[in-house]
């Protein structure tokens, strides 16, 4: 069997502890796109939260995939073409909300133009973001 795609988290799998991909990392994903498997960034931040990982790995030259928001949005990294996405009832968002006030979490609520946040400049903001 021929391998055809690898799926990577960021943080912590694709990067190391400063939030960099080690050069023997680069080198060995780009060699691997040149034989024609695709690399898919996989992670729970938003979209934008991926483009500097992916222009790194030069994604867009070999039709790399991006998985935002644990896989609610789906893009190709070399047109950024949506496809899929998967959208929150709003009364289970309200829900989801609600419940979130009383956790140390940075909510961010996307529209697919803008973001949403409490603090703009919170820690998960400008690293993901």
């Amino acid at each position: 069997m021929k391998l055809k795609l690898i799926a990577l988290d960021i943080d912590g799998t694709l990067t190391n502890d400063e939030k960099k991909i080690t050069a023997d990392t680069l080198s060995t994903l780009l060699k691997f796109q040149e034989q024609g498997i695709r690399i898919m960034l996989a992670s729970a931040r938003p979209v934008p939260g991926l483009y500097s990982a992916a222009s790194e790995l030069r994604l867009g030259d070999h039709h790399g995939i991006l998985m935002a928001y644990n896989g609610g949005k789906v893009i190709d990294a070399t047109d950024g073409q949506l496809l899929s996405q998967t959208h929150m009832d709003l009364n289970k968002t309200r829900e989801l909300l609600h419940f979130l006030e009383a956790l140390p979490v940075t909510v961010i609520l996307d529209d697919g133009e803008r973001f949403y946040v409490e603090d703009a400049h919170g820690y998960k903001v400008e690293y993901e973001c």
